[in-house]
């Protein structure tokens, strides 16, 4: 590989994490236009026996379910691409913490997405979410903290 080509892969990388992240954004600030752009239009977005259709629907799907919840936080990590062109695969390790009233949800688990450059941007053509490990955490009221004197 070239530098040109070493530079244009570096980039395509970034582009395709930046997405990601946007992602986990809107999901955190319910920014629907944000998540919309995310996918190609007619992308999909299968989450097994949660959710089947397409990331446009997924995307108005979650933000119904977060309006059940008292909070909720995205994050992604060990994220590995593999481009080919105009098209890449990855995935990527996520993390998402579900508030409820008496417990939070902690689910982890990772994105395995198939992704096309079009007219100069990348979007996630199908995603494929595969659960790893769901935690029922109890919320427990934390100790106040005694006011320290001077």
């Amino acid at each position: 590989m070239d530098e040109i080509e070493a530079i244009r892969a570096l980039q395509d990388r970034i582009a395709i994490t930046d997405r990601l992240h946007q992602y986990c954004y809107a999901m955190d600030r319910i920014e629907y236009e944000l998540g919309y752009d995310v996918w190609h239009p007619g992308g999909t977005a299968d989450y097994g026996d949660i959710f089947r259709g397409t990331g446009r629907e997924f995307v108005d799907w979650v933000q119904a379910q977060h309006k059940r919840m008292n909070g909720w936080s995205h994050q992604v990590t060990n994220i590995r691409i593999e481009l080919d062109g105009d098209h890449a695969t990855s995935e990527a390790y996520v993390t998402a913490c579900l508030r409820f009233k008496r417990h939070d949800n902690v689910v982890r688990g990772r994105y395995l997405d198939t992704w096309s450059r079009r007219d100069g941007e990348w979007r996630i053509d199908a995603r494929r979410y595969e659960d790893d490990i769901v935690q029922i955490v109890p919320i427990v009221d934390a100790p106040q903290r005694e006011q320290q004197g001077g």
